[in-house]
């Protein structure tokens, strides 16, 4: 049994190999066509089948929607993911996958690394219009960035002076 936090960094390798909207056409045709029916054999038949259908298409002068690189992208992110439980992926999409109109922001967590999910260590930072901003570096990954906080006013507190 692998490691979860290894599981977790292979699929975000994926991710990050084929694309946001790769990595997420490719979880829906995994999703769709079930692990059973994905694999080498069945990824080169489909590959061959794609060529053919946009050779034929070009010689009667039709432009696809969703050029055959594409497609063949979509089928091998799928059984790069066949690797990993349908639980496991679930677990990811759960926990790193934005849906809806989510911002981008929203999916980084706080202290962790958005590249591997790995803790962060936090350098100086310093005050740039309404937001706190700190360096990162992920020592696990080689990843680094800044972590920006919203700055708001909470309270005043007096602490002495004043004149009673």
């Amino acid at each position: 049994m692998t490691d979860k936090k290894d599981d977790i960094r292979g699929i975000q390798n994926i991710e990050n190999k084929y694309g946001l909207v790769l990595f997420r056409m490719g979880l829906s045709h995994l999703v769709d066509v079930g692990w059973s029916n994905i694999d080498d054999e069945a990824v080169d038949e489909c590959i061959k089948q794609i060529i053919a259908q946009d050779e034929k298409d070009k010689a009667d002068g039709k432009v696809t929607f969703m050029t055959p690189e594409f497609q063949c992208n979509i089928l091998r992110c799928a059984l790069d993911l066949t690797r990993f439980s349908i639980w496991t992926l679930f677990a990811y999409i759960k926990e790193y996958v934005v849906v809806g109109a989510e911002s981008e922001r929203a999916k980084h967590n706080a202290g962790l690394c958005p590249n591997c999910g790995s803790e962060v260590e936090h350098g100086s930072g310093q005050v740039d219009d309404s937001d706190y901003v700190y360096k990162w570096t992920c020592e696990e990954c080689g990843t680094y960035g800044r972590a920006y906080y919203d700055m708001t006013f909470s309270e005043s507190i007096v602490d002495g002076g004043g004149g009673e």
